[in-house]
């Protein structure tokens, strides 16, 4: 019973350990900043029955 407790305990760690990793990793990112200025909107989309 000891062993399956250490087992269990031991794989809960490194799940853990696993899933800290990950979400540090994925903070890391390689994309460029965002562009201080956007584009202007000066566009009008129509989506649906009657579009021409």
């Amino acid at each position: 019973m000891i062993a399956i407790r250490s087992f269990v305990s031991s794989g809960a760690n490194w799940l853990i350990t696993g899933l800290s990793v990950l979400v540090l990793a994925s903070c890391a990112s390689s994309y460029p900043p965002a562009p201080e200025v956007a584009a202007a909107a000066d566009y009008n989309y129509r989506i649906g029955p009657g579009t021409t």
